[in-house]
């Protein structure tokens, strides 16, 4: 019986874990229409790093992707998605210097659900000519060779 419960368990939570997220590689991005912050799209690839700057993860998490991404400024956008009110960007303006960056500012979470964002830090790239979805995931995950795998494909 207790064998039988475990497989269940597992069961179960393996169904919830495939339904948190709903973006998968290659995916369409879902429908940005949210503002000038998110219509980026003369490089050929745009990074959306959601974060919350009161957020102790998140500002580690920042100040490793600017080192990752700052290398590649010319063919990706760094797009920091934050989920409080304008003003947060003076939160991470110390993490950010050197590097240029858009902040879109999504009080209303609309850019989180339509990405299926449940928690931060978290990381999509995507593709502007392709409008896919290249790479996603915690923005710990993303590594120097990653990023160029994603830009010399």
């Amino acid at each position: 019986m207790r064998y039988i419960l475990t497989i269940l368990a597992l069961v179960m939570a393996i169904a919830v874990d495939a339904d948190a997220q709903s973006i998968r590689l290659g995916d369409r991005i879902p429908d940005t229409q949210f503002g000038k912050e998110l219509d980026v799209a003369y490089k050929e690839h745009v990074c959306l790093a959601f974060i919350n700057t009161e957020s102790a993860p998140c500002l580690s998490a920042v100040e490793s992707i600017v080192n990752i991404i700052g290398a590649h400024s010319r063919s990706i956008e760094l797009v920091f998605v934050c989920n409080q009110a304008p003003g947060c960007e003076k939160d991470i303006a110390h993490l950010t210097e050197g590097i240029k960056h858009t902040m879109a500012y999504d009080s209303e979470a609309r850019i989180f659900k339509a990405y299926g964002i449940e928690y931060v830090p978290y990381m999509v790239i995507y593709s502007t000519k392709r409008s896919r979805i290249e790479w996603f995931g915690s923005m710990r995950q993303l590594s120097e060779k990653t990023i160029e795998q994603i830009i010399n494909k």
